[in-house]
């Protein structure tokens, strides 16, 4: 879909002078040396790589930067692509210069206000839920270290990286979080003046919503009658009613509970990704249907209310969960939510593991798992 967005700006580009717009983060540096410019990147679209491919021919030393020289400009109009003013222009800054904001920022500040992006809305119906989702700091513009952010993310295929950056993301969301009055009103759901962020990660609901419907679309009118074992969970916390149909609202109302589960343990994410009635519990008609479960259901029904409470489930799933990413090394993001007196080692009880998964990863036998034991593979 990015690609019919790049299309479209290709379409309504216009050659005016454009002014600076100055990224002062610059925390995407650590990230952006995991991968260079002419790497693979697969989930990269048609006009994107046409311009990557530009980038890579003007780049005669091939040290995935452009110089004054390479790229044959004059001076201020070089100054004014290199947005973090490093005095190199990036594969990121080239992309954004040529490819969004030539076509989009009819005023030349630098930035694509919510109206200037709005033009792309009558080639893709979807554009503005992708505006919603690039606007990062929800000031209703798009600026380059949004974009930045955007192609960074895109660009990480590793799941431990991948992890990270979307923790150092969470981490500084209310640093960067500059809210127009009319998001504030829209997301701020606790009225305390702020936007947290799962109210923020709820303002992604409505693409979760299009890629789902996407995906259950393709399968066919009757999804239940030909879902394979893996989409059959899925479908049945979709299925809100129980009808074995999905609506509109369905798909809303999922896309609201997996954007509260985003940036949560395996656990936590899978209890409030079924809990459709938001009970705080698992009732049977909830997840009765998915295979094998009833002799799990009745196992995990320690007080027998015919009900899963969350410690329920947790006591349950938690060490399979959570050993599987210990040995996998992906604990980057979960490990300081874990370590809840924060000395810097797991406990037992705070790793959540049976003592036979613990004494595994627990190398040195000193009571306690470090990061280094937690990231070894």
């Amino acid at each position: 879909m990015f690609g019919k967005l790049l299309l479209a700006l290709l379409f309504f580009s216009q050659n005016n002078e454009i002014t600076p717009y100055q990224n002062v983060h610059n925390y995407l540096d650590f990230y952006k040396r995991l991968y260079t410019c002419n790497d693979d990147f697969p989930k990269e679209d048609e006009n994107a790589k046409v311009l990557r491919e530009e980038f890579l021919r003007k780049d005669k030393d091939k040290n995935c930067f452009l110089s004054k020289k390479e790229l044959d400009i004059f001076e201020l109009g070089f100054n004014e692509m290199d947005e973090n003013q490093d005095t190199r222009i990036s594969l990121h800054e080239f992309i954004f210069e040529k490819g969004l904001r030539d076509g989009l920022d009819q005023n030349k500040d630098g930035l694509i206000s919510h109206r200037e992006w709005g033009i792309l809305e009558q080639l893709l119906p979807e554009a503005m839920t992708f505006f919603e989702i690039m606007d990062f700091d929800m000031d209703e513009n798009i600026s380059f270290y949004e974009y930045d952010i955007l192609k960074t993310a895109e660009s990480l295929n590793n799941d431990d990286a991948l992890s990270s950056f979307q923790a150092e993301l969470a981490s500084l969301y209310q640093t960067l979080l500059k809210p127009s009055f009319a998001n504030l009103k829209k997301y701020d759901q606790d009225a305390d003046g702020k936007i947290h962020i799962e109210e923020y990660l709820m303002k992604g609901s409505d693409l979760v919503a299009l890629v789902f419907k996407g995906v259950i679309d393709a399968i066919g009118p009757k999804p239940f009658e030909v879902a394979s074992r893996e989409i059959l969970p899925i479908l049945i916390a979709l299925d809100k009613n129980g009808d074995n149909e999905i609506d509109g609202h369905e798909y809303s109302d999922f896309a609201k509970r997996w954007s509260l589960g985003r940036n949560k343990l395996p656990e936590e994410a899978m209890f409030i990704l079924f809990d459709s009635d938001y009970s705080k519990s698992l009732e049977w008609f909830e997840v009765g249907d998915i295979d094998g479960f009833p002799f799990f259901f009745e196992t995990m029904d320690t007080n027998r209310n015919f009900k899963l409470e969350f410690n329920e489930v947790q006591s349950t799933f938690m060490d399979f969960s959570r050993y599987n990413r210990f040995k996998e090394g992906k604990m980057i993001f979960d490990f300081k939510k874990i370590d809840v007196d924060n000395d810097g080692e797991l406990t037992l009880i705070e790793s959540g593991l049976s003592l036979e998964n613990f004494q595994k990863i627990d190398m040195n036998n000193d009571g306690g798992i470090s990061p280094g034991e937690t990231y070894a593979k």
